[in-house]
């Protein structure tokens, strides 16, 4: 998590999803946020569509990928893919019936 400040709002607008605290401590995670008219809005279940003032907001966070993470879970991923492809493939050679 990563959080932002109210001069970095228009960079909710690139996330899929914003975790909102308000100053009454409520929180929510908005999925598809913009900034309309000096409020955030979104889709917060099970609400649904929310409006927040920015003046109701204590702070933002979005979430970000942590890079070394994604790497060595594709590498795994596909290292994985061949040792099941190989296996998969020497199978069917060592019957003889």
């Amino acid at each position: 998590m990563r959080y932002i400040s109210p001069d970095e709002l228009s960079e909710i607008e690139k996330e899929s999803s914003v975790w909102v605290t308000m100053a009454d401590g409520t929180q929510y995670e908005l999925k598809e946020p913009k900034i309309e008219g000096g409020k955030l809005v979104g889709y917060a279940e099970p609400l649904g569509y929310k409006e927040i003032d920015s003046l109701e907001i204590e702070s933002l966070a979005i979430k970000e990928l942590d890079q070394t993470k994604t790497i060595a879970l594709t590498i795994f991923g596909i290292a994985g893919a061949v040792v099941f492809i190989s296996v998969l493939s020497d199978g069917g050679e060592g019957c003889s019936t």
